[in-house]
């Protein structure tokens, strides 16, 4: 790769038809990403160029970086699962919300303290059926319903705050949360968008507390203050950038997915794409919640 500059560049043609969660491993130098049309994850070495790809049996919607980096988190169509890179191996972990057919798992990642936030949607986006969940010890715990589309999900440098997107209401709620108990209040409307500035997609948060959102038809990234003021711009060459992580050795990479889905396009739509952000983003701690089976 060669060294990132402060417009975005594609980093690789990827043609996902929705490329979402990417997740840097720290560990091994190495970026996790899923397509959830393809039913794909994806695996790829920024410097050397190494890509591996794995086929899952349905639908894919998110990968969560644990302690051993052969094992992630993915959340599936059925729910959450632990997969082995080394075998292909799925194992079924947990489903927040059995009784709710028409949702599934969407966008997901982890506290400060390493436990897991795990958002659910209504498939289509056809009600607000969705919820924002935090897994303990004994499973999970509703922190937050009434979404339609759980995206986005990221928090403060201080802990102190909770972000998630509703992508299908253009909306940025803010919640305070206590990451030493995981207890958190009721949400505030930290921005809200018009249809005609894109929908609000994958969010992450800098190590200066700036928040940085994917706007899905919106063909840009934007960086807000932590009052959602506007900080900077940044125009893509794709129309639907969808989420968006820091890695590389000093995290100040940043990487941006993008889908093709329902598209008549020969550019780089579905692309990969970096940029060198203005200031690091915040260590991702890997997910600790148990590895095992929950009844």
């Amino acid at each position: 790769m060669t060294a990132p500059l402060s417009a975005p560049r594609l980093l690789c043609d990827a043609q996902a038809l929705c490329g979402e969660s990417p997740a840097w491993d720290m560990a091994t130098q190495r970026l996790w990403w899923v397509d959830i049309a393809a039913h794909r994850l994806h695996r790829r070495h920024p410097e050397t160029g190494l890509w591996e790809i794995w086929q899952m049996p349905e639908l894919i919607s998110a990968v969560v970086c644990t302690s051993c980096s052969a094992r992630p988190l993915v959340a599936l169509k059925s729910g959450l699962f632990r997969f082995c890179a080394e075998t292909g191996a799925l194992t079924f972990l947990h489903s927040p919300e059995p009784g709710l057919a028409g949702n599934r798992l969407n966008d997901c990642t982890t506290d400060p303290a390493g436990r897991l936030l795990a958002g659910t949607m209504s498939e289509g986006a056809k009600a607000a059926t969705g919820a924002l969940y935090l897994y303990g010890q004994s499973g999970p715990r509703r922190l937050h319903g009434g979404l339609t589309v759980a995206n986005g999900i990221a928090h403060a440098p201080d802990g102190a705050r909770l972000y998630v997107v509703d992508s299908a209401a253009g909306v940025i709620l803010k919640l305070a949360y206590d990451a030493p108990t995981g207890m958190a209040s009721a949400p505030q409307v930290l921005a809200q968008y018009a249809p005609e500035q894109g929908k609000p997609d994958g969010l992450c948060v800098d190590a200066e507390g700036a928040i940085w959102v994917a706007f899905w038809d919106g063909a840009r990234v934007e960086r807000l203050a932590p009052d959602g003021a506007v900080l900077a711009r940044y125009p893509l060459p794709v129309k639907r950038p969808t989420s968006l992580c820091f890695g590389g050795p000093d995290l100040q990479t940043l990487f941006i997915t993008s889908a093709r889905i329902g598209l008549e396009t020969a550019g780089p739509d579905g692309g990969l794409f970096y940029l060198k952000a203005p200031a690091p983003g915040l260590p991702v701690t890997s997910a600790n919640w148990p590895l095992s089976p929950l009844a």
